[in-house]
């Protein structure tokens, strides 16, 4: 696990190079949402597969694609904003998997 972290690390890193310079050229909104766009389609790969390959192939290439900072005068509003966002949706993962569980009979040993 340590050498899939250090791989997606330095996949960061190189990415700085190429993902430092397209807010300049196409704005930083269109930067963020190709990044998050491509983050969104690996996604699911990894967490949809029991292939190890598949897991610490999706997990460097989202390394690659992390997302610029945000501006400095904006940390502190945006640190919130994602905070109180988990909050809420978090909020809903225990009824989720009691619907999911009773409801649905679905086998959920996975979770534990």
């Amino acid at each position: 696990m340590a050498t899939v972290v250090l791989v997606s690390n330095l996949a960061g890193l190189v990415s700085c190079w190429s993902w430092a310079g397209s807010p300049d050229r196409v704005g930083r909104r269109w930067s963020n949402m190709v990044q998050a766009a491509i983050a969104c389609v690996v996604a699911p790969v990894y967490l949809l597969t029991h292939d190890v390959n598949w897991i610490i192939a999706a997990v460097v290439v989202q390394g690659f694609c992390r997302r610029n900072a945000p501006p400095t005068w904006l940390r502190p509003t945006t640190i919130g904003f994602y905070h109180h966002v988990g909050v809420v949706f978090g909020g809903f993962v225990p009824g989720i998997i009691s619907y999911l569980a009773v409801e649905r009979h679905m086998d959920l040993r996975f979770l534990c």
